[in-house]
């Protein structure tokens, strides 16, 4: 997922890609086809910076990595507009879901700027990651997000905070399948299948992809960003 920049040198990149112009990738990146490649953030060096490109971001990974909170740091920061995917998708009691969602999802992506927080729902995916130029990863492993999201869905049971279309989360809905805990846990390797599948195909090209893989790494790519 990678934009490139021909013959300006590492201005204007994002970290963590390497489009054969002097920016340097971690010792996990990797080449994906010819000036190609997908890697952890450089540490030692904060020449490759924030892209002004960077336009239509799709923050993605499990429940519970913080997408939401990073993707309004971002849209904060680089004066995107922000949408909350749950949000849009539901918008009633009983976790109705909008039966205009995809039309109105359509006519964002349409859009000049936008930073979702999500990988996208299954009847939108592909047309966000179409129309996305860069995907932010929170690539973080289980021991991570689990105790986030149980934190968050305990939280929120216990003082019934009504969340998306006025719901909220129930003790029952603890025993469901689709439950965000259940579900972090569940689908923690299939998404990361399915996102490494992505980042790779050449459907989505050209795309700029930032894979960050402990919250430390993502504190300081932020920081990169709002310095640039």
């Amino acid at each position: 997922m990678l934009g490139a920049d021909a013959g300006t040198g590492c201005r204007g990149r994002m970290p963590g890609l390497d489009v054969g112009t002097g920016c340097r990738t971690g010792r996990a990146g990797r080449t994906q086809g010819p000036g190609r490649r997908i890697g952890r953030p450089d540490r030692t060096s904060d020449r490759c910076r924030y892209d002004p490109r960077m336009r239509r971001v799709l923050v993605v990974g499990i429940s519970g990595a913080g997408k939401s909170t990073l993707a309004r740091t971002l849209a904060g920061e680089l004066a995107l507009p922000y949408y909350e995917m749950d949000a849009l998708h539901f918008t009633g009691p009983g976790w109705a879901v909008d039966e205009d969602f995809a039309a109105r999802v359509a006519d964002i992506a349409a859009s000049p700027s936008w930073i979702f927080d999500s990988f996208g729902y299954p009847e939108v995916r592909d047309l966000l990651w179409e129309h996305a130029d860069t995907v932010v990863w929170l690539d973080y492993p289980r021991r991570v997000v689990m105790p986030r999201v149980l934190r968050r869905s305990l939280r929120r049971t216990v003082r019934r905070e009504r969340i998306f279309g006025g719901n909220r989360e129930t003790l029952a809905a603890w025993f469901r399948r689709d439950h965000p805990a259940w579900w972090a846990w569940s689908q923690h390797a299939p998404r990361r299948s399915e996102i490494t599948h992505r980042t790779t195909n050449p459907r989505f090209a050209p795309l700029r992809v930032v894979r960050l893989t402990t919250p430390a790494e993502t504190r300081g790519w932020v920081r990169v960003q709002i310095k640039t």
